[in-house]
Parts: structure tokens; C-alpha cells; sequence
């Protein structure tokens, strides 16, 4: 295969590569923010738990407190450790998949670049081989016309 069709048939690999880490790049975007808001509504969820348990030990500090207002303050708060458990699962879900998304897109950057390399080793290779040929050809004129004189 000459060096020009290689050069063609890596610029076509290039643009699909280029193609193909912008993808990557767009939805490692959208893997971050989506990890943003998890990590938000989890620390939305743990300060309600927070207040939750804030109300409770106010209502069992309380002395007009009824046993059933305590008990529903108790359920609120069992509901607002299970809201926030699987919120926090969520982010630690949201954050490892924003790091497989950043893996991916390391990955098809460092074989962009590596394209990009080889299509700059190529190139030369093609230029010093054209320069050799005009210098060879321009070698071979001067010759013949030395000879002819």
C-alpha cells in the first residue's frame, strides 16, 4: 500500500475517531451532571433527615407531646434514612459511572492522538520521499546534462 492511500485511509480513521471522542466527551458531560444533582438530592436528603431527627428529639424533649406524634416522628425519620440510603447509592452509582464515561473518553482520546501521530509520521515519510525523488531526478538531469556537454 503506498504511503498516500495510508494517509487517506487515516484521515478517514481520524474523522471517525474525532466523531467518536466527541460522543464520548458529550456524554461524559452529561455523566457529570448527572452525578451533580445525585450528590445534591443525596445531601437534600440527609439534611430531612437531619430536621426529621431534630423534630423527634424536640417532640421526646417536648412534655405536651403525645406518644402517637412521637412514634409518627419516629416513622419519619426510618423513611427519611431509607430515602437518603438510596439517594447515597445513587451518587456512588452516578460517580462510577461518570468514571467509566472519563475512562472511555481517555481511551479514544489516546487513540485519537495516536492517529494523529502516525498520520504525522506518514506525511513526513511521504514529503522526505517526494524530496528524494525531485533530488534524484534533478541529480539525474545534471548528470545527463554533464555528460551531453
Amino acid at each position: 500500500m503506498s504511503a498516500r492511500r495510508a494517509l487517506a485511509q487515516l484521515r478517514d480513521l481520524q474523522l471517525l475517531q474525532v466523531a467518536e471522542r466527541a460522543v464520548a466527551g458529550n456524554a461524559l458531560a452529561v455523566a457529570r451532571d448527572e452525578e451533580m444533582a445525585t450528590i445534591a438530592t443525596a445531601r437534600q436528603a440527609e439534611a430531612d433527615l437531619s430536621a426529621s431527627a431534630d423534630h423527634w428529639y424536640a417532640a421526646l424533649a417536648g412534655v405536651h407531646c403525645s406518644p402517637e406524634m412521637r412514634t409518627a416522628w419516629g416513622d419519619q425519620i426510618l423513611r427519611a434514612e431509607a430515602v437518603a440510603a438510596v439517594r447515597h447509592q445513587a451518587a456512588e452509582a452516578a460517580g462510577r459511572d461518570c468514571s467509566d464515561r472519563e475512562d472511555q473518553w481517555r481511551t479514544i482520546d489516546a487513540r485519537t492522538r495516536a492517529i494523529d501521530h502516525a498520520m504525522d509520521d506518514l506525511r513526513r515519510d511521504a514529503e522526505r520521499r517526494d524530496e528524494e525523488k525531485r533530488l534524484a531526478t534533478l541529480a539525474a538531469r545534471v548528470t545527463f546534462d554533464w555528460l551531453a556537454a
